[in-house]
């Protein structure tokens, strides 16, 4: 299990970089996949909680049928939060 290369900083270097890609590119089997760890990434679940967002990628009914199941997800440090951090406290 290749358990690296989960934050920018892990990469230190354009080789790193292409090492990653090399990786991606390759036939092996990832655990996650790129995509697959984008998707767990909490930015990414932040920003597709949205059903503005959601309705880029989905038509409008299926995007509320999604939006029923998501968990909110929000930026604490972003202003927009300010009221449900300070409820969830």
């Amino acid at each position: 299990y290749f358990h690296c290369t989960y934050c920018p900083e892990h990469f230190t270097s354009e080789v790193d970089w292409e090492n990653r890609k090399k990786i991606e590119l390759s036939r092996a089997v990832k655990a996650p996949s790129l995509l697959a760890h984008l998707a767990g990434c909490k930015k990414v679940q932040e920003i597709l909680s949205s059903s503005q967002e959601l309705r880029r990628f989905l038509s409008e009914s299926e995007a509320a049928r999604c939006a029923a199941v998501f968990a909110q997800q929000l930026d604490p440090a972003h202003p927009d939060s300010t009221a449900a951090v300070a409820e969830a406290l």
